[in-house]
Parts: C-alpha cells; structure tokens; sequence
C-alpha cells in the first residue's frame, strides 16, 4: 500500500503490485495462489492505521478498472485475512457483475449469492463460502444466482444493513464506473 491521499475526509490507499498473474484459474488454484500472494504478516503494521480507531461494523470499498480485477481481489483477500488474524468476521462481496471475477475464481457462479441474501432473504452462510483463513470467519459471496441481478441502490442499502449484524468488516470488491456508485 502506497501514497495515502483523502477524497471527501475519507482515506484513499492506492497500490500497484507487478507481480500480480494477469489471470487466476478457478478453485483450489485460486486459493493456492492467494494464499501466496497474501501474507498475513504484510498488513500487520499497517492495520491499525487503516482502521484508525473506527467501530465495527466497517465498509470497505475496493475498486479496479474494469477487466482488471486481480489487484482489487488479491487486496480484499489479504485485508480479509489480516482481520481475521485479529478474531474479526469479514465478508468479501463480489459486486463486479460485468466480470464476476471472485466469483467465478471462487467457482460460486449459478449459485446463491449476496443477490440472494438481498431479494430473496437466503443465509449468508448458504450464499457464501468460507474463506480459508485463519481465526474469525470468513465468507467471500459472490454475484449469485443470475447477472445481471438489475440491483437497486435502496436493495444496496438493505442488504448492507443485513450484513452489519454478520460481519465487523464488509469488503466490497468493485469496478470503477457506473455499477459501483451505489455501492
């Protein structure tokens, strides 16, 4: 993480990392290469400060350029993996509906997920899966059961209101552009 700026009071950490592989294969590969990629220890001395005293339940928001979801997703993931470190429960949510990359790495396509959870009211434990970290749980949901899901900002707005009570931190993955505004 790198050059620490503000947008509206809100803080803004912007990374490059060029070891990144263009393209993750889906499954057990995925988390073998997450699991090299995200280090528990590289967040450690940063935690603090990102979290900068605020109380759960904390929203995060990661983006990418669209096509180009390996930074944002690794990012989430080694966030994830730090706050479980510390006994925090955290849910990672694929909102990139035109890739779907988490999902789709994740192997959780034309399955239940937060689309799920926000219009029909399914678990969050059935519309996720556990991520492989230890210490507090970990749940990553992907897009769900059909894309585009067509998603309101007020089932948005809802559906983070439901996940406030399951998790302490909320990772939302994202493309920049239009889709992600009302995230």
């Amino acid at each position: 993480m790198a050059d620490r700026q503000y947008i509206a009071g809100l803080p803004l950490f912007v990374a490059d990392v060029a070891a990144l592989p263009e393209k993750f294969e889906s499954g057990t590969s995925f988390w073998k290469a997450v699991d090299k990629l995200t280090p528990g220890d590289r967040l450690a001395g940063q935690l603090d400060h990102l979290l900068g005293g605020a109380s759960s339940p904390r929203v995060w928001l990661l983006l990418h350029e669209p096509g180009q979801p390996q930074l944002s997703a690794v990012a989430a993931l080694m966030l994830a993996r730090a706050l479980n470190a510390r006994g925090q429960n955290v849910l990672v949510l694929d909102a990139d509906e035109a890739g779907a990359a988490l999902t789709i790495w994740s192997e959780r396509e034309e399955t239940e997920g937060w689309i799920d959870v926000a219009r029909f009211g399914a678990s969050v434990l059935a519309a996720g899966v556990d991520l492989p970290f230890r210490g507090a749980r970990g749940l990553l949901l992907g897009v769900g059961s059909f894309v585009p899901t067509d998603v309101t900002a007020d089932e948005i707005v809802s559906l983070l209101g439901r996940l406030r009570h399951q998790a302490d931190d909320i990772l939302v993955v994202a493309a920049v552009g239009p889709a992600a505004l009302p995230w």
